[in-house]
């Protein structure tokens, strides 16, 4: 999947040289993030399977690599759901925009408790089945005793952090569905470039959210083998690849708009302007 990123990045430098520097920065920090990412994975990989293969005290330590990559993908979550709300700020009139309030809400709460999860990942997971602590609240082992401080400690961390990536893309994809349906003009050309925009919305909103979905489950049934890490891994990487494919798509959609309704010669200028339109819904 990483490798995937790589290829759509460059088509994307390749196929659309004069897009904003705006969108350029965007795209270069999902990369570089994408790029971070798989490289802690690498090293988490190459410490418990290579460096410390033979040694069982050693595959019980919490390397900091592992330790690291919670906080890492949280934030490539949230930097990706930043393009989608992007979106549904700016498709529509100007009174549609209130809908990508309660998505900034839901991101911005779970990016904190995926920042709270890397510090309690710091601060408290000597042992790797210490990240139990982080991905699900512990209870008392008794009613009639008291709570540890290890019970105090331990939060809903990783588990809500993934719950709201799910509320986000359900937020994100409904307000993106919503509002272009709302934009139908009846015109035949029009309205065809709408269905085809309410189709990458779904499919895309919906391949992240299954992923969402598993890690959010299993971290709350299983906190302490961490398989909920193997499918974010996953995850993280169909975030970004989400973007990527919907920015690059620009020029198939314009494609099939031009192809489909029009015999006439079309200037480039304008195919530009329309593929970026398609992304951006911003009004020309």
């Amino acid at each position: 999947l990483y490798g995937l990123t790589v290829y759509q990045a460059y088509k994307y430098y390749t196929v659309y040289p004069h897009d904003r520097i705006g969108l350029k920065v965007f795209i270069t920090v999902i990369l570089g993030f994408e790029t971070f990412h798989s490289a802690l994975w690498i090293v988490v990989s190459y410490h418990y399977l290579i460096t410390e293969a033979f040694n069982v005290i050693g595959l019980l330590d919490a390397h900091w690599s592992v330790r690291l990559t919670v906080v890492t993908t949280g934030f490539t979550v949230f930097i990706s759901q930043t393009f989608y709300a992007h979106r549904v700020y700016h498709v529509g009139p100007r009174y549609y925009r209130w809908l990508a309030v309660p998505a900034v809400v839901s991101m911005c709460t779970g990016l904190s408790f995926a920042i709270a999860a890397g510090v309690e990942a710091y601060t408290t997971t000597k042992y790797i089945t210490d990240f139990k602590r982080v991905s699900v609240c512990a209870l008392p082992t008794s009613l009639n005793t008291e709570p540890s401080e290890a019970d105090i400690l331990s939060k809903w961390l990783i588990s809500v952090a993934y719950g709201l990536a799910v509320a986000s893309d359900i937020i994100l994809t409904g307000a993106l569905v919503f509002v272009l349906q709302r934009s139908r003009t009846g015109s035949k050309r029009s309205d065809t470039i709408l269905a085809i925009l309410i189709k990458y919305t779904i499919n895309t909103g919906l391949l992240t959210s299954i992923f969402s979905v598993l890690v959010f489950i299993f971290a709350i049934i299983l906190p302490g083998n961490l398989v909920y890490a193997g499918i974010s891994i996953v995850g993280a990487k169909l975030y970004a690849n989400s973007v990527l494919a919907v920015v690059n798509s620009r020029q198939a959609i314009g494609n099939k708009f031009f192809d489909d309704f029009t015999t006439q010669v079309v200037p480039a200028q304008s195919r530009m302007d329309i593929e970026e339109s398609m992304v951006w819904n911003v009004r020309q």
